[in-house]
Parts: C-alpha cells; structure tokens; sequence
C-alpha cells in the first residue's frame, strides 16, 4: 500500500540511552530495561527497511560504546559533554 508522505523528507528514529527507573514486571528492571531497548531497536530496523524516508540515528549505541563513562553518578542521566558530542553528530547528519 503506497504511503501519502504530505510533504515528510525524513523520519528519525532512535532509542533513548536513558535507563527505565521503574517496571510494572515481575522482573528486575534492569531485565525490563534491557528488554524494552532490544524491542525499540529491531522495531525501528524494521521501519528503516521498510521505508526509504526512515532512518535511524544511533545515540543508543554512541552511549552504550562508551560504557559507564556516559552517565553521571546517578548513572542515570548522561554527562553534558556526551549529550553535546551526539547532538553535534546528529546535527552534522541531519541538518543543513
């Protein structure tokens, strides 16, 4: 079925490196966490195979390459010099 794209260049994708602080699982939430990361991941695969418009942008993967060194000492919340290097490239990417 064709799409009607209403004017769309780009759609941009990407998983959020922020960890889940909580879960309504039976589960610790760091299995919950790791679970919804993997589903978000391939769902959006998926869409960028699908459709040329879509792509995907890898901050998730930028955060995760470099380990706990990304997150401040709540390891939760990223460093600002991280957040501005993936900004930056994000930008760089998409923007002209």
């Amino acid at each position: 079925m064709p799409i009607d794209r209403q004017g769309v260049r780009k759609i941009l994708l990407t998983v959020s490196p922020v960890p889940l602080g909580a879960t309504f699982e039976a589960r610790d939430c760091v299995i919950s966490n790791s679970y919804s990361k993997a589903t978000l991941r391939v769902v959006a695969d998926m869409l960028t195979r699908d459709f040329d418009f879509v792509d995907y942008f890898p901050s998730y993967e930028i955060v995760l390459s470099r380990g706990m060194g990304s997150y401040q000492p709540d390891l939760v919340h990223l460093r600002v010099p991280v957040v501005q290097r993936i900004m930056q490239f994000l930008v760089q990417s998409y923007v002209a």
